[in-house]
């Protein structure tokens, strides 16, 4: 008797604390808000190209990396002074389209070779375009007759639900918003003007950092895209610190408003054009440039073509002529 009592009261503790379970802890209740905890991601900062880039200078080149003071900004550059007791002069390298101050075509050599025939040089880094251009396609999807029965039969029985829109991605210089039916071109002409203002206050304060340097000549050497945007602020803000330019294999970007003949025709700088044969276009281009120099009154432009078979060849004939010239300029 004394067993079976045990094993009942056994039976009642055990539903006893089941009962209590149950009661404390409602099955599928959801917490209280103040019940939860949250915990915040910080999410890391996106560093633009250039900005990585100049952060990568930062520690390789230590001693070459400097920042141009500006109004809002400093702005990155590497300086390399000259192998000589007295300097000639100052050289001031302009990267093309997402180049860098250190850009393997052409600026990393010839800043750096510069300096052994006696030039002080100051390689610039631009920054990005702004807004990044963005790319959406959608492509519009045919159905079938039976298809179309289907698709209606499908619609009364289920809850309509929202169409997927394929994801946006980075584009090109080409980078355009493509629908069914309307072809946008995402840069029209206020992406220039958005890129010509970000890039103003460089050159400001590049033209500002020059003049504290007293140097006896100075020059510029851009290349690609740069050449363009160089071209087009020279144009807007006259100055006469600048000796010569230098153009190597100029290239207008997708946002060009104007061509190289125009700033040919109103620019009073030495200019010296170098430019490759590799294609029909580009010599085409050359021909443009060349003539709007004959229509000026008083013209001090040189065209020097570079010969290659390939893109390896052709930079290093375009370096050897830069340096060629260099050492033969005479103000």
């Amino acid at each position: 008797m004394r067993y079976w009592f045990s094993i009942l009261l056994l039976s009642l503790s055990f539903c006893l604390s089941n009962a209590q379970a149950e009661e404390s802890t409602p099955e599928n209740e959801p917490l209280a808000a103040d019940e939860v905890e949250t915990i915040e991601f910080e999410r890391p900062a996106i560093h633009s190209r250039s900005q990585i880039a100049a952060n990568e200078f930062r520690t390789t080149f230590p001693e070459q990396f400097i920042e141009i003071p500006g109004t809002a900004n400093h702005y990155p550059a590497l300086y390399l002074p000259a192998n000589a007791k007295t300097a000639k002069g100052l050289i001031v390298f302009v990267p093309g389209l997402l180049e860098t101050a250190d850009s393997v075509t052409n600026i990393a050599q010839l800043r750096r070779a510069v300096t052994d025939k006696g030039w002080n040089s100051l390689s610039l880094n631009l920054p990005d375009p702004e807004p990044e251009l963005l790319r959406i396609e959608s492509t519009p999807i045919t159905l079938s007759d039976t298809d179309t029965a289907n698709t209606k039969e499908s619609e009364q029985s289920e809850e309509p639900t929202t169409e997927t829109v394929s994801e946006p991605f980075l584009g090109d210089d080409n980078a355009i918003i493509s629908t069914d039916e309307v072809t946008t071109d995402v840069a029209a002409e206020s992406a220039a003007a958005d890129y010509a203002a970000t890039i103003e206050p460089l050159l400001n304060a590049t033209l500002e950092y020059i003049a504290t340097q007293q140097a006896k000549k100075i020059i510029f050497i851009a290349q690609h895209e740069g050449a363009y945007w160089l071209l087009d602020y020279l144009t807007t803000h006259k100055t006469q610190s600048i000796n010569a330019i230098l153009l190597i294999n100029p290239r207008h970007p997708r946002q060009a408003k104007q061509k190289f003949a125009f700033f040919i025709t109103e620019l009073d700088i030495t200019t010296v054009d170098f430019y490759s044969t590799n294609s029909p276009s580009q010599a085409n281009e050359a021909k443009e440039r060349l003539n709007a120099s004959k229509r000026k009154a008083k013209s001090d432009f040189q065209q020097l073509k570079i010969n290659g078979l390939s893109e390896k060849t052709a930079q290093q004939r375009a370096q050897t002529k830069v340096l060629g010239w260099l050492h033969r300029y005479q103000p």
